[in-house]
């Protein structure tokens, strides 16, 4: 979670939801038995929800939060799932869901495809048809562990069932329906889900359907970041510039996210690689300067 720039409201919620709940459970239970009538189970989050605008770190802060909870992830998205073919959806995410499940239990993987490795943020490629997950960072084979299940753009897959699931849905046959009820009936499954944690990352919160709202344990907002972390950001990716130049530029990128200061230096690199400057020199303040303007330019533009 150090590595993640800022959001330290949503690194701090999402650590208690997901990377804490096993070690506090004890604690939390003995909390619930001073507080509440009838104490509830201390059981760890079934579902969290991540919203905010595009670039701001949502991908970045699930990934953070398995790798410090030492649990991989089985990343997941639209295209993973949506199947023009009749109930071919459905079983693509069963299969999914079983997949989690499994190595939540500690069972063999049933073969197939990879997980997302929470160290690298390399992503699967396919999750369906068997899916497993990467084990180097979970515990040992045989005993319970945890499994982070990623869903990204979940709006797409996941939407409101009013009006036959997501707006613009692309199934004419009540598929978006039934993959939500699907959904609902996975995170209500009691033990068969023991220890997979469910993360869905959204831009478009109220695209969601309510009654998955209604089931997180949290639901996390996730914003652009302020200037102490955009001060951050640029003393990593520029390293080599004075703090007041790093500072200038945290002030001049005001309004963007950490992707869109990912992307200004990768471009002021490759542009000085490409114009063969001297070995020894490095980029200027100018050179980002000029970049980020460009870029900010072109996003009022969009």
């Amino acid at each position: 979670m150090a590595d993640v720039c800022g959001l330290e409201d949503a690194k701090a919620r999402l650590t208690a939801s997901v990377v804490d709940a096993n070690r506090t459970a004890a604690r939390l239970a003995a909390l619930r038995r001073r507080t509440r009538a009838r104490p509830a189970p201390a059981e760890p989050a079934r579902l969290v929800i991540l919203h905010g605008p595009p670039g701001t770190g949502k991908t970045m802060l699930a990934r953070a939060a398995a790798a410090a909870a030492g649990c991989p992830v089985l990343a997941v998205g639209f295209e993973d799932i949506a199947d023009k073919y009749y109930g071919e959806s459905q079983r693509l995410l069963q299969e999914v869901f079983d997949a989690a499940a499994d190595y939540a239990r500690g069972e063999p993987d049933r073969g197939g495809a990879r997980g997302t490795d929470p160290g690298t943020g390399d992503a699967a490629t396919k999750p369906p048809s068997g899916s497993g997950s990467d084990s180097s960072s979970g515990s040992g084979s045989g005993s319970g562990r945890q499994v982070l299940l990623f869903v990204d753009e979940a709006d797409a897959l996941l939407g409101r069932r009013s009006s036959g699931g997501h707006d613009g849905g692309p199934y004419s046959d009540g598929a978006d329906d039934r993959l939500v009820s699907q959904t609902l009936k996975f995170l209500e499954g009691g033990a068969d889900r023991k220890g997979v944690v469910m993360v869905l990352a959204t831009n478009r919160l109220a695209a969601l359907d309510p009654a998955l709202l209604s089931r997180a344990s949290d639901v996390i907002e996730v914003l652009p970041p302020g200037e102490t972390a955009l001060r951050l950001m640029w003393s990593r990716w520029a390293a080599h510039l004075a703090p007041a130049a790093v500072a200038r530029l945290a002030r001049a990128a005001e309004g963007m996210t950490g992707r869109d200061v990912a992307r200004v230096c990768d471009s002021v690199e490759r542009l000085w690689v490409g114009s063969r400057h001297p070995a020894a020199d490095l980029p200027s303040e100018s050179d980002y300067a000029r970049e980020l303007a460009a870029r900010k330019a072109a996003l009022t533009r969009e």
